[in-house]
């Protein structure tokens, strides 16, 4: 079962315009589900929701979906605290690994 609606969005910097074109550089991109209810999104992880909450590897944030990450409020993991500090904490080892998983072999730069 998927989710009812699927919507990735990108923000972006240096954007050139023309009358014919755009072009700009991602910074990265952001991505968000729409569940029908909490049946269909408990469906969709596998019955991997805990407390309403997805649980996801503490390495790297990932759900049990391949290359489907959840970080902040939506996610949980033994000794979860939901302080905004945990949230940045969570975001820069999820963006790491799907740096890695988009540039598969590259030496990332932060």
């Amino acid at each position: 079962m998927s989710p009812k609606k699927f919507e990735t969005n990108a923000i972006r910097q240096q954007v050139n315009r023309t009358s014919y074109s755009e072009h700009s550089s991602p910074l990265f991109l952001t991505s968000s589900f729409v569940f029908e209810d909490a049946e269909h999104m408990r469906a969709s992880f596998n019955e991997e929701i805990e407390k309403n909450a997805i649980k996801v590897d503490t390495f790297d944030y990932q759900t049990n979906i391949p290359g489907i990450f959840a970080i902040g409020d939506v996610n949980t993991y033994p000794g979860k605290l939901k302080l905004i500090l945990c949230g940045f904490h969570e975001a820069t080892l999820m963006c790491q690994a799907a740096y890695k998983i988009i540039n598969p072999g590259k030496r990332y730069i932060l």
